[in-house]
């Protein structure tokens, strides 16, 4: 609870007030200065001065922190200590009682006017309370007269701004901080780096941009510019800024590294992992970009190469049990469920559920779904944390068998055990697609987001299947946007937005959110809606090399199929 303990805080009290028991300094009693009832009172204040800080300190060692922040919040009116004032503050701070926090900040800087911590604490209660302007004027006082401390200074309240709940309070602390000093680019920093924290990403952008051009090359700016850009959906400038820094300081290995995953953000698979490659020729055994570069390359296709960075991790025996799952993953791509059976059961640590969700499918992709089931109860018994999980899987493997009544038994019996579990509304809502339940699936999807009005995936799902049914249209489209601002990188929701584009005659931006979703995987179904936009747009050679692809991969997919079937006779 801070760095003042008791002992530095009694031993404050007892040097500045004396032992409750005072020895005999020889003094005639006719030559003191209090008279005997006056001695008392002093006394009397004094003892409970001390039983007030001991109440405190016990009461915060048992983490009973608001009757700590009370008792303080007595013993400063007791004693004229900045000790014990700082004491009550940061317990106060710490217990999340912000009246009483500021009140002892004002004491302490009553007893310490130069106690800059003290307006940081009276500035933090200021802003929990939903003042921000005295929370900005708080700060501002916090602030050393110039120099590199307060450079340091706005840098550290700019880190703890970007972590405030409220963040519209937080951004108005910022902006009237960055107001005060429009010379400093520290100031402009902190307000960037608090916009982009609370989506306010193109005053992020203006403000990362007068730090640079205040101070000229600074990563830290550079950075938040391109994340900026980014959130602005301006993903070609962002990933040229991030180039022209990667060639200005070619031997950066984290600044490489960022450009990497930003390529891989932006479904560009091949050139970001030409990064990794890059990043490897100098770091051959960094298991976070072999297992990092490994994901990508598993992700987009690269068989191969994740084949090789996997077992890269095995032979230098870091991530093994990351490496073994996907290693398991990989076989199960490629139909060889022996082998991946064999790797999963290598697996433990974080991976093991994980690891034993794929072994039970793997048994039923290889014919054997009674055992596969078996292993899922047993699962479900052993691991109660992981019974969700376990009873979406095996619905889900009911329903590729083209069992879905079994499937969908399975998750109303889950969902008795869960219940109101979105994740099992979840699989429910895809099961009843399956079965041409709509309506039903449209009922679960909504109490997802009922409960949850940010889960994306939710939100994503509706609007995909009412734009994929033609119905609500305009809905489908709010939806799908809503999931889009809280999932900019997801290749399902990329597909989305097209998809409902392509529904409303708006081909030409269906086939950029189409190509970019098609960048990150070739996932089969993606690929069945950008061969059927190209198709609309006359662009047919394109669109049948494109179902090709697909279709070498997965030629008994569903919709890639229906689709392929329907448009190329």
């Amino acid at each position: 609870m801070g760095r003042i303990t008791i002992v530095t805080v009694l031993s404050a009290v007892l040097l500045a007030g004396g032992c409750a028991t005072r020895p005999d300094t020889g003094t005639p009693p006719a030559r003191q200065e209090l008279a005997p009832d006056a001695a008392g009172m002093e006394a009397s204040a004094h003892d409970r001065l001390l039983f007030e800080l001991l109440v405190g300190e016990f009461a915060g060692s048992r983490g009973a922190f608001d009757q700590a922040a009370e008792a303080y919040s007595r013993a400063i009116e007791l004693s004229g200590d900045a000790a014990v004032a700082e004491r009550a503050a940061r317990v106060a701070l710490y217990a999340e009682r912000f009246g009483l926090a500021r009140t002892a900040a004002e004491r302490w800087l009553a007893l310490d006017p130069v106690a800059r911590e003290a307006y940081r604490i009276a500035a933090v209660s200021a802003l929990r309370e939903g003042n921000p302007r005295e929370a900005a004027e708080a700060f501002l006082a916090f602030l050393p007269e110039g120099g590199a401390q307060r450079d340091q200074a706005l840098d550290r309240i700019g880190s703890a701004l970007a972590q405030e709940r409220d963040g519209a309070a937080a951004l108005l602390v910022a902006e009237r901080i960055a107001g005060r000093f429009p010379d400093n680019p520290h100031a402009q920093l902190a307000l960037a780096r608090v916009a982009l924290g609370t989506g306010e990403a193109g005053i992020a952008l203006g403000a990362s941009r007068d730090a640079l051009a205040l101070r000229g090359q600074w990563r830290a700016a550079e950075l938040l510019e391109v994340e900026s850009l980014r959130r602005l959906g301006r993903e070609q400038q962002a990933l040229q800024r991030l180039d022209a820094m990667v060639a200005a300081s070619p031997g950066d290995y984290e600044l490489r590294r960022e450009y990497a995953r930003a390529l891989a953000a932006a479904g560009r698979p091949q050139q970001a992992l030409e990064q990794f490659n890059a990043l490897l020729e100098r770091q051959p055994d960094d298991g976070r970009i072999l297992l990092s570069g490994a994901l990508l390359a598993l992700q987009s296709g690269h068989h191969d190469q994740a084949r090789q960075w996997l077992k890269r991790l095995l032979a230098i025996g870091t991530r093994t049990h990351a490496a073994n799952y996907y290693l398991g993953r990989l076989a199960v791509d490629e139909g060889d469920y022996a082998e991946a059976i064999r790797r999963f059961r290598q697996v433990g640590g974080d991976y093991a559920i994980d690891a034993r969700l794929g072994e039970a499918s793997a048994m039923a992709l290889s014919g054997r779904l009674v055992e596969a089931r078996r292993l899922l109860g047993a699962l479900r018994t052993e691991e109660p944390d992981a019974g969700v999980r376990a009873y979406a899987t095996e619905a889900e493997l009911l329903r590729r068998r083209g069992r879905v009544d079994e499937g969908l038994a399975v998750l109303d019996e889950a969902l008795e055990a869960f219940p109101g579990d979105t994740d099992l509304l979840y699989a429910r809502a895809m099961t009843r697609i399956q079965a041409d339940r709509v309506e039903a699936a449209t009922r679960d999807l909504e109490g997802i987001i009922e409960q949850e009005p940010d889960n994306a995936t939710a939100l994503n799902a509706l609007g995909y299947t009412l734009a994929d049914r033609g119905e609500e249209l305009d809905r489908a489209q709010t939806l799908i946007e809503r999931a889009y601002r809280l999932a900019p990188d997801d290749p399902a929701v990329i597909d989305s937005m097209g998809w409902v584009a392509y529904r409303q005659g708006r081909l030409k931006e269906a086939r950029e959110y189409l190509e970019r979703a098609w960048g990150f995987g070739r996932d089969p179904e993606i690929g069945a809606h950008l061969g059927e936009v190209l198709w609309r747009l006359g662009e047919r050679d394109r669109a049948r090399a494109i179902w090709d692809e697909a279709l070498s991969v997965n030629p008994d997919h569903e919709v890639l199929r229906e689709t392929v079937e329907r448009l190329r006779p």
